[in-house]
């Protein structure tokens, strides 16, 4: 991955920063900068408008995704950018250490995982870690056997995931038609 590195590299970053806490993200965003002064973030408060924004193809070169988002949880969320969007290393913030969400972040290609207590040194730390293409893990992550989930999630296509996620978000089947632009016999 080409990108800028913390001492303001000449390559500009575009990331996008999508947590509902108006607060953290700004803070985060100072942390982004810190890591990466050329950077140019863009912000989203919910998955459903970070999708659209990697939708509307802006250049994006990293994603940084609170893993408790009101509308998508951490690894489906995760699951469906890395499916759609392999190329965009993101980084997954959590706001406690969970070995289960961080073996199986990590299972699903995620560039990193910070916790939202880390200390603002270890969080540019790993921001400039992960720009420079390297791979961030606070705290380190055990690695899960694979019991055959990861492989029967991957193999989904973007729509079934899509689904996959309404039906977890407890949607009926016509709501989800409905935010997939199509019918519910469909």
């Amino acid at each position: 991955m080409s990108a800028g590195t913390a001492s303001g590299g000449d390559m500009t970053q575009q990331v996008l920063l999508v947590d509902s806490c108006q607060i953290f993200r700004m803070g985060m965003r100072e942390a982004i900068r810190m890591a990466c002064p050329q950077a140019i973030v863009t912000e989203a408060t919910s998955f459903a408008d970070a999708y659209a924004v990697l939708k509307g193809d802006c250049g994006t070169t990293l994603v940084v995704l609170d893993a408790s988002l009101p509308d998508c949880d951490g690894l489906t969320g995760l699951f469906q950018l890395r499916n759609e969007f392999p190329a965009i290393p993101v980084v997954l913030v959590s706001d406690c250490s969970d070995d289960f969400l961080a073996g199986r972040a990590a299972e699903f290609g995620v560039a990193g995982i910070v916790l939202k207590s880390s200390s603002c040194g270890e969080i540019v730390d790993a921001l400039a870690a992960i720009v420079r293409g390297k791979k961030w893990f606070s705290p380190p992550v055990p690695l899960n056997d694979n019991d055959g989930e990861i492989g029967a999630m991957a193999s989904l296509s973007p729509a079934q995931f899509r689904i996959l996620a309404g039906l977890q978000r407890g949607l009926r089947n016509k709501q989800i038609a409905y935010e997939m632009g199509v019918t519910e016999k469909t």
